[in-house]
């Protein structure tokens, strides 16, 4: 599983700074503990010669700052919808490069449309104390990563 997780690291780290020109990592000491009433989860599954399912979790915040960076706007005319796509295609982005680290470019997988949900605080305190959950910062900011591969 932990090789599982590195490579997720990885290639969220490599789509991230691809896409919206932020950085993440996984020194997580200077972290912000988020301010936000809202945060947002998304997930996608995928099938072929591995199954499983991707799991992203976030403040409201840094998905705004993701999807401004995304767009090449400023933070204030990123509005929920932005917000709540630019975390979804970050995520199916990141699932494919996931899956083309794992297996190489010549397998083929069926991917979802990623899934999206809002959920409160509680729900994120409760998240970030599964011990199967990755956690990380982009602009001093939390996010939470995590891999299911029930026959990895």
């Amino acid at each position: 599983m932990q090789e599982l997780q590195s490579i997720l690291i990885q290639s969220f780290a490599d789509v991230l700074e691809q896409f919206a020109f932020l950085f993440a990592d996984e020194d997580t000491e200077d972290i912000e503990e988020p301010t936000d009433d809202l945060f947002y989860q998304s997930s996608i599954s995928f099938s072929g010669p591995q199954n499983g399912t991707i799991i992203f979790a976030a403040p409201e915040g840094i998905c705004v700052t993701i999807a401004a960076s995304m767009l090449g706007v400023d933070e204030d005319e990123i509005d929920t919808p932005k917000a709540e796509d630019a975390f979804r295609e970050l995520l199916n982005v990141t699932c494919g490069k996931f899956l083309e680290d794992l297996s190489g470019p010549q397998e083929i997988f069926d991917l979802t449309v990623p899934t999206f949900s809002e959920i409160n605080y509680g729900d994120w305190e409760m998240l970030q104390k599964k011990p199967d959950y990755i956690l990380l910062q982009v602009e001093m900011m939390p996010v939470l990563l995590h891999i299911e591969m029930p026959n990895a």
